[in-house]
């Protein structure tokens, strides 16, 4: 017995992607959405062949720690009274030893069975609906659908209904806002699918025909797509970022000691590292799949010098636009420790947003600049907001996010000296320049 215990904990520590299926440790925590509050009694499944193994569940404090095998690819999560989640394993990279990972779990509390009001196939109770109705009338419902997590409104998708009384079927596209009309008394089955969501199943009791208008709000479980970073190597880690390709970032909070995990969309990222004193310490592309990606990472604690490269000044030539003297570059000044740009700066900005949106081949690189008053750490900050700042407002003119690449340096790149209070004003800036 003791033999087999220590080839297990063997197994747990070497790790070879070549190998048989190794195991992986979860923890986590399970919470209710709409409280916060942590829940107890969560079950997690294992299904293989249409067969589930129970893993394990939560306890009182809504904790849980479970093995994994690396050639699994389906987790089934179930409580009472919440509705049930299904997700794929879907990566396991390790370039380590360890291999434990700690992510959240958030529930949703099931939509219960009532009148007028949108609840789940899975709650129907025996219900009979007696159709009154003495005169030809009809009721309107508008339907908004939202993420359950996030209350983001869902705009692509599809909703379908299904009459009971007549086996009519008809289907309404999410971006259009869904008007349905109902001129019976009946019971109404409905699904809403959209990408990235699991697929709504419910029904919908129409009872009273008062020709009153109304709404419904539909709120759909998003697909569990996340990112579990394990990492290693450097204690001096801080934080962690995701950059998309499209340009949006996501910060992974840290939950456990050096774990790192949030949800996100499935798609190509650049995850960078740094550590207490801000600085770059590890850079990688990741793929992130549907599902649970999990990826253990062991980090040097050399700064990589990533931010010189993407600053260095690129030899154009002077390009013309109507409001602006030349593009090759253009500079914003910013008042002291603020990211809010001047009144007077948004002429330069427009006439830059309308020469973007005529040359859809050309980029231009946003770089967020400040003085070197005040720390290191704060001042990378805020250069990252003066440029952000920036970037959204050519977004809100209609300037395309692959034509804007931005970063914030902090005032490692000073304009001037910051020997005087004029010099440093001229440090306080955002340059905008034309790519190549």
């Amino acid at each position: 017995m003791k033999k087999v215990l220590l080839l297990l904990l063997l197994s747990i520590v070497i790790w070879d992607l070549n190998a048989s299926p190794q195991a992986l440790r979860i923890n986590g925590q399970a919470n209710d959405v709409r409280s916060g509050a942590s829940v107890s009694g969560v079950s997690f499944y294992i299904e293989k062949e249409n067969r589930r193994t129970l893993l394990s569940s939560t306890d009182e404090q809504g904790r849980f720690s479970l093995d994994l095998l690396s050639d699994a690819t389906k987790l089934i999560i179930e409580k009472k009274g919440y509705r049930l989640i299904s997700t794929g394993i879907s990566t396991y990279k390790n370039t380590g030893k360890r291999i434990d990972f700690f992510v959240k779990i958030p529930l949703i509390p099931l939509d219960e069975q009532a009148n007028d009001t949108p609840y789940m196939q899975s709650q129907q109770t025996q219900y009979t609906v007696e159709n009154e109705q003495k005169k030809k009338t009809a009721i309107v419902r508008k339907f908004f659908v939202f993420d359950a997590v996030n209350g983001a409104p869902v705009k692509k998708g599809i909703l379908c209904f299904e009459f009971t009384r007549n086996a009519k079927k008809e289907c309404k596209d999410l971006n259009a806002e869904p008007v349905m009309s109902f001129g019976e008394s009946d019971i109404v089955g409905f699904t809403v699918s959209a990408e990235g969501y699991q697929e709504y199943t419910g029904n919908l009791i129409i009872e009273k025909m008062d020709e009153r208008p109304g709404k419904y709000d539909i709120k759909l479980t998003p697909e569990i797509t996340m990112l579990s970073l394990n990492i290693t190597g450097n204690p001096m880690v801080a934080s962690c970022k995701l950059t998309a390709d499209s340009g949006g970032e996501i910060v992974l909070p840290a939950l456990d000691k050096m774990a790192y995990s949030a949800m996100m969309r499935a798609g190509n990222y650049r995850l960078s590292v740094y550590d207490r004193k801000m600085a770059l310490i590890h850079s990688e592309k990741v793929l992130v799949t549907k599902g649970l990606n999990f990826m253990g990472l062991v980090v040097g604690n050399k700064p990589i010098r990533v931010q010189e490269a993407l600053v260095e000044k690129v030899e154009i030539e002077p390009v013309k636009a109507e409001g602006l003297d030349s593009l090759e570059t253009l500079t914003i000044y910013f008042n002291q420790s603020d990211y809010t740009f001047k009144p007077e700066e948004k002429a330069k900005l427009d006439a830059l947003a309308e020469w973007l949106k005529q040359n859809i081949n050309k980029k231009v690189r946003v770089v967020g600049h400040t003085d070197n008053v005040g720390s290191t750490k704060l001042n990378i900050t805020l250069s990252e907001f003066r440029a952000k700042v920036i970037r959204h407002y050519l977004l809100s003119r209609k300037v395309s996010e692959k034509q804007i690449l931005w970063a914030g340096v902090g005032g490692k790149y000073p304009a001037r000296k910051n020997d005087t209070e004029e010099n440093k004003r001229l440090n306080r800036r955002v340059e905008i320049s034309m790519l190549p």
